[in-house]
């Protein structure tokens, strides 16, 4: 089963867009469809096995709320770094705030111009490394052979994603270099899929470690 959000009117981004960088959840859920906010809430509370689209930066700020509020052990987030007004919002930073320390966080940016407010938004103790300069994307597809079946095969050629105790994900499709002035980044997202969870886990950590830098922050 796929749950599909449906908001895709030039107002309905421009004003998603607002929201995400100035809201709060009550303000987020005020632009999304009921059906939507009920099926996404219901996927989480059921841990489904769903197939979650979401390509506009609030359902984007949406899922990846419920998310980090999800997580139990561990948080992955491999992200441009240039996508600081997201997780600036309200919305992001209240959920960061209140996640359990005991909890390992580990953020991989591609771009480190903003590494300092990431440092902010993000709880103490979060690790954070730069990608290595070149590393090629297509080290993603190889890696993910054809293990995943569940959507569109456009996604092999994935890039950035979050994952949440080697069960729940979001990836996005390849979009944007300027992901800051883009209102759309087609995505997915699953709350019950270990396999495909633990495959980026474990792409994710072989980046972390051999392809990727500590950022010193002083």
């Amino acid at each position: 089963m796929s749950i599909m959000n449906n908001n895709n009117n030039d107002n309905e981004k421009e004003g998603g867009r607002k929201m995400v960088e100035n809201g709060d959840e009550n303000c987020i859920k005020a632009e999304l469809s009921a059906n939507y906010i009920k099926a996404i809430e219901e996927a989480f509370r059921k841990e489904k096995k769903d197939i979650l689209y979401n390509s506009s930066k609030i359902h984007a700020a949406f899922i990846m709320e419920k998310l980090f509020s999800f997580a139990k052990k561990d948080i992955d987030v491999f992200t441009s770094g240039k996508d600081i007004a997201f997780y600036r919002g309200d919305c992001l930073r209240s959920v960061l705030s209140k996640i359990n320390k005991n909890i390992k966080i580990r953020v991989l940016l591609e771009d480190d111009s903003c590494k300092k407010e990431f440092s902010e938004i993000f709880p103490k103790g979060t690790e954070f490394k730069i990608l290595e300069k070149g590393y090629i994307n297509s080290r993603f597809k190889a890696s993910f052979s054809n293990e995943i079946e569940e959507f569109d095969r456009e996604y092999e050629t994935f890039k950035h994603f979050t994952v949440i105790d080697k069960r729940a994900y979001r990836i996005e499709k390849p979009h944007a270099q300027d992901i800051q002035n883009s209102e759309i980044v087609d995505a997915v997202a699953c709350v019950k899929s270990t396999h495909v969870a633990g495959i980026l886990e474990l792409i994710f950590s072989n980046i972390f470690k051999d392809h990727a830098q500590a950022i010193v922050f002083g």
